[in-house]
């Protein structure tokens, strides 16, 4: 029944891959909910697809990019296994993707809460502020700007290391609806705000860790000279810690899009906004939680016969936890390497 099933899967993969005209030649981005049960099977079944070649390379390249999305709130999780599911996806991938935007629907949660006033977000609110990361990120194939950013630049300027490739992403400024006529924020605030942990993506504190790199893609009202004045002034405040082995300055792009919101949605139409892509050890601390939610229920070999049934080893759980504890030991070697040291008045 499992290789009945891998190879249907496999079929039908390839079969929808081929008919994406719309696909770029060089580059994949994908979305992926981590928490799926389904995608443990179908989404390593896609990137075997590609890497054996079933799925012609000519047309994919190399370079894979993928959002990731991790379930760890209760109050919107739908599934007690979503630990599983997730390291089992992140093993199965990790070698798959160069460049992981991870979400966390924990962090997520709290922005609609916190930010937009919203008392119960439901998975449209949480996925419309992800469509607004996305449409961030992604705005410079899309549009023109005075500093577009290809995303073929992510992985040269954001992963240091092959394993290393999980950025934290940051959205500013996250404005509800009925304050749109009474909030403006400059370029400098904005910019402020990415570092502030209430706006980023995933729950972790980059206090606790290290700065890598930085990409700061703005989109909007937005001119070269003031996001200089900003990041003069974030330099200013010499309370962001970098590795002492990797430059410190940061790699910007404009473009003059300004962002576009749902009508009637939650999000207020903002003049100018910014995503701030930073690989930093502290995302070690999103792993951590994780692993420990997956120790809880694997210690007692809970729900393991479900997974066992449909074709897979029990041994693939305890691989996928070791591969997601040598990932955690790598930030912290990355971290352990280098001295503290501050942001210097260098190029960006």
């Amino acid at each position: 029944p499992n290789s009945t099933r891998e190879s249907s899967s496999e079929r039908g993969i390839c079969r929808y891959y081929e008919k994406c005209a719309f696909m770029k030649p060089y580059k994949l981005t994908m979305i992926q909910h981590l928490t799926n049960g389904d995608k443990v099977f179908l989404i390593p079944r896609f990137y075997e697809c590609i890497q054996d070649g079933r799925i012609h390379s000519s047309k994919m390249g190399h370079h894979n990019d993928v959002l990731e999305i991790l379930d760890r709130r209760p109050q919107v999780s739908t599934a007690v296994v979503e630990p599983y599911n997730a390291i089992l996806t992140t093993h199965s991938t990790l070698n798959h993707s160069d460049c992981a935007f991870m979400v966390d629907n924990e962090a997520i949660y709290d922005i609609c809460r916190r930010k937009l006033g919203i008392e119960h977000p439901s998975y449209a609110n949480l996925n419309r502020l992800i469509s607004q990361v996305v449409s961030s990120i992604t705005a410079s194939l899309r549009f023109d700007g005075a500093l577009n950013v290809d995303l073929t630049e992510f992985q040269t300027n954001l992963v240091p290391y092959p394993r290393i490739h999980f950025p934290l992403v940051t959205y500013a400024p996250v404005v509800s609806a009925d304050k749109a006529y009474h909030e403006g924020m400059s370029v400098a605030q904005i910019t402020a705000e990415c570092f502030e942990p209430v706006n980023q993506m995933v729950k972790c504190d980059p206090r606790e860790g290290k700065y890598m790199a930085c990409c700061l893609l703005y989109r909007g009202d937005v001119v070269p000279k003031d996001v200089n004045v900003a990041i003069a002034a974030m330099k200013g405040k010499r309370a962001i810690r970098f590795v002492d082995w990797c430059p410190t300055g940061f790699k910007v792009g404009i473009n003059y899009q300004p962002p576009t919101v749902v009508p009637g949605g939650d999000l207020a139409k903002v003049q100018r906004a910014v995503s701030m892509l930073s690989n930093t050890t502290a995302i070690q601390e999103a792993w951590g939680k994780l692993n420990d939610k997956f120790d809880l229920m694997y210690n007692k070999r809970a729900f393991v016969h479900w997974y066992v049934g449909e074709g897979m080893d029990e041994g693939e759980f305890t691989e996928a936890r070791d591969d997601l504890a040598a990932l955690e030991r790598d930030y912290e070697e990355v971290a352990l390497e280098s001295s503290s040291v501050t942001i210097k008045e260098d190029e960006f």
